[in-house]
C-alpha cells in the first residue's frame, strides 16, 4: 500500500472509498458491506451502526461469518470541542482516536446548517489523530477542501503490521461514518 491514502465519501456519508497513492482501492464500503477494490465482488466485513441506550452511536465491523472484529466507539455524545473515540477488539482498547483541531470543529459548528457551512469546513479542516493505547500515533486523518464530498488525507506516522495497519483504515471508515452521522 502505498501512502499517502485518499478516503472520499459521498454527501450521505456511507458510500466511502480508500485509495492508495498509486489509484489503486483498497477498501470500498458501500455503508453496510466492505468490500476488497471498487467493483464490489468480494465482501469483508458487514457494518452495523448502533447507540447504546440512544446515547453513546457505535460502528461495528463482522466478518462474513457474524464475528465480531471490532467496534468504534464514540465517547461523547456530542461535543463542540472535540470529538474521541475508542477502537476495540473483544472490550479490549487496541486503538484512540483522537480528534487534533479542536478550534476547527468548534469554529465549523457555529456555521453548520448555514449558508457558510461549506466555506467553513474548507477554512478549519479537522484533523484525526489514531493511536495505540501508548499513545504512539499510528496514522492521521486530515480533511481536504472539497465542497461537494467528504474528503481526507491519510498519513502513516509509524510502522504498522499488516493486521494493525487493516484496522485502523477500518476504523477510519466507522469514524467518517460516525462524524457524518452524530457530528
Amino acid at each position: 500500500m502505498e501512502y499517502p491514502l485518499e478516503l472520499s465519501s459521498n454527501t450521505l456519508g456511507l458510500d466511502a472509498s480508500i485509495i492508495d497513492a498509486s489509484g489503486r482501492v483498497v477498501f470500498h464500503s458501500d455503508g453496510f458491506t466492505v468490500f476488497a477494490g471498487q467493483q464490489r465482488t468480494q465482501p469483508l466485513h458487514r457494518v452495523r451502526m448502533e447507540r447504546w441506550m440512544g446515547l453513546t452511536p457505535r460502528f461495528r465491523l463482522f466478518d462474513l461469518d457474524g464475528n465480531a472484529v471490532c467496534t468504534v466507539r464514540r465517547n461523547n455524545i456530542i461535543s463542540l470541542w472535540k470529538s474521541w473515540y475508542e477502537v476495540l477488539v473483544d472490550d479490549t482498547l487496541v486503538m484512540r482516536i483522537r480528534e487534533g483541531k479542536a478550534l476547527g470543529k468548534t469554529l465549523g459548528g457555529l456555521f453548520e446548517g448555514t449558508s457558510l457551512d461549506e466555506v467553513s469546513s474548507r477554512a478549519w479542516n479537522p484533523a484525526f489523530v489514531v493511536s495505540r493505547p501508548d499513545d504512539t500515533v499510528t496514522v492521521v486523518l486530515e480533511r481536504r477542501r472539497s465542497f461537494i464530498q467528504g474528503r481526507f488525507t491519510i498519513k502513516k506516522q509509524t510502522e504498522l503490521d499488516e493486521s494493525e495497519e487493516r484496522l485502523a483504515l477500518l476504523s477510519l471508515f466507522g469514524l467518517v461514518f460516525l462524524e457524518h452521522m452524530y457530528g
